[in-house]
């Protein structure tokens, strides 16, 4: 179900130097939504992740789109208030 899973809570790793200059990294950091569930959240920093907890919705945008036969299907988030899925 694409909008199931475009509609679940978000994550990124800060562990990779980013593209950016200066290519900062932050090993083991993790960044998610206010959304993930805590019980989520306090299984990540048992097993040693650092985790920063963010606003919800905040962790990008998202649209999606696919096709099986005739039939298309979209779905986008409420991230930014900028995607939107229609059809006729």
């Amino acid at each position: 179900n694409l909008q199931e899973a475009i509609d679940a809570p978000a994550w990124h790793s800060e562990h990779f130097p980013i593209s950016f200059w200066p290519r900062t990294a932050r090993p083991g950091v993790l960044v998610v939504e206010g959304r993930l569930p805590q019980a989520t959240v306090k299984e990540l920093k048992r097993r040693g992740h650092i985790v920063e907890v963010d606003a919800d919705w905040c962790e990008g945008r998202l649209t999606a789109a696919s096709r099986e036969g005739r039939r298309r299907r979209a779905a986008a988030n409420p991230r930014g208030m900028q995607g939107y899925a229609a059809g006729r």
